[in-house]
């Protein structure tokens, strides 16, 4: 089947759904919450400086790079998209973030041109963020569960700084690098 009429099945249905949710009654679009608008201090384009602490998953050094984050189409999430270059050579990455009603979570969907993938839970304090995630290694030599927990403080309107650090097998936090990132644009 191809997309377009993929695309058109999803939306007939969708509508469907809504009008026998709704009973035909005309909606009003939703309008993003204060949840939502709080992802605005993610916004922009960032010059990234990193530094990359030892690890089984990764070889230390300094990474720089940059990264534009703006809004999805609707207001709902920012999509961030970077590229860098460092100990590990050039690499590239994707991330989408938004506010998860159900939830009262933040989620952030990351993927890595170095093919991980992988899916966050966040909360947001004052100016601190906090992701974490928690699931099986990418290779059992490294432990069988893995935990991860990212860290950015909002320092300024055109500052944040971050640190990622992991936990193996309910291991200590090792931290895996720290950042800082300047906001250009």
């Amino acid at each position: 089947m191809h997309r377009t009429a993929l695309r058109a099945a999803a939306a007939c249905f969708v509508g469907l759904v809504t009008v026998a949710t709704v009973g035909g009654q005309a909606q009003e679009a939703p309008k993003p919450g204060p949840e939502v608008q709080r992802l605005a201090s993610m916004v922009g384009t960032w010059q990234d400086e990193t530094e990359l602490h030892q690890t089984p998953f990764s070889p230390a050094g300094k990474e720089t790079g940059t990264s534009t984050c703006e809004w999805f189409t609707g207001n709902f999430q920012v999509v961030c998209r970077g590229e860098s270059t460092g100990a590990a050579g050039k690499t590239a990455g994707m991330i989408v973030v938004g506010w998860h009603p159900g939830r009262k979570a933040y989620l952030a969907q990351v993927i890595e041109s170095t093919g991980m993938i992988s899916q966050l839970t966040g909360s947001v304090t004052e100016n601190t963020w906090t992701f974490t995630s928690e699931g099986p290694t990418p290779d059992p030599k490294y432990g069988k569960v893995g935990r991860a927990r990212m860290t950015i403080v909002d320092v300024s309107p055109t500052v944040q700084t971050s640190k990622f650090e992991v936990s193996v097998d309910g291991g200590p936090w090792a931290v895996v690098m720290d950042g800082k990132s300047t906001k250009v644009k």
